[in-house]
């Protein structure tokens, strides 16, 4: 019966400093497909909403071969981003796999996304 409590503090306590007793950050429509002509699938109106998310932070978006793509200032207190699927530049991104990382004080989160053009 001790052991399964230590268990138990252990899980409760390792879970909650990682993330896997929170919220988890949602990423969606995934894949996006903005010319799809699907809702499911998204819109290039509508983009990729980032859900979940901590009010401060840093959300960077980067390619599969590790180019980054995307840096932004997480100050919504709502805990939410939409990405409209462009570049820091202002260009489209093209058709790919991408890796999005948020940071903050208290954690670190990673995801994958695809887009489909």
């Amino acid at each position: 019966m001790k052991k399964n409590i230590l268990l138990f503090a252990f899980s409760i306590i390792f879970c909650t400093e990682y993330g896997l007793y929170a919220a988890d950050i949602i990423a969606a429509p995934n894949p996006w497909v903005p010319e799809g002509g699907k809702p499911a699938t998204g819109t290039l109106a509508g983009g990729i909403n980032f859900k979940n998310l901590p009010a401060s932070g840093m959300l960077y978006i980067y390619t599969i071969s590790g180019n980054l793509v995307l840096k932004q200032q997480l100050s919504n207190a709502a805990g939410t981003f939409n990405w409209n699927g462009k570049n820091g530049d202002g260009s489209d991104v093209a058709s790919g796999v991408y890796l999005w990382v948020v940071t903050s004080a208290a954690a670190t989160r990673t995801g994958k996304l695809v887009v489909v053009r």
